[in-house]
């Protein structure tokens, strides 16, 4: 199980797909800074991850900071953050 750590909110389209392909079931996604932003303006490609089985996190901090709240997913502080990076076996970083 992987833990994708995005940090943007968009990529080149290459890096967007390879990205979005590479996650399987049982994966997660941590959107973070400028990151959270995806849950305004790409909810529809969010919510097929949840469909695909991929845990979806907001870090609450960044959330905080640009006066947004988790339309789905889960928002989580900065030690759930430290304590989630634990639990996958792999940390990728977009």
């Amino acid at each position: 199980m992987k833990l994708y750590q995005i940090n943007k909110s968009m990529y080149p389209q290459s890096v967007e797909q390879d990205w979005q392909l590479s996650l399987m079931s049982g994966d997660a996604v941590l959107l973070m800074e400028v990151g959270v932003l995806r849950g305004l303006t790409q909810q529809s490609m969010l919510t097929q991850l949840i469909e695909k089985g991929v845990t979806l996190y907001f870090r609450e901090h960044d959330l905080t900071a640009n006066g947004l709240s988790v339309p789905f997913g889960e928002a989580i502080s900065d030690p759930q953050w430290v304590d989630l990076t634990t639990q996958y076996d792999k940390i990728v970083s977009w």
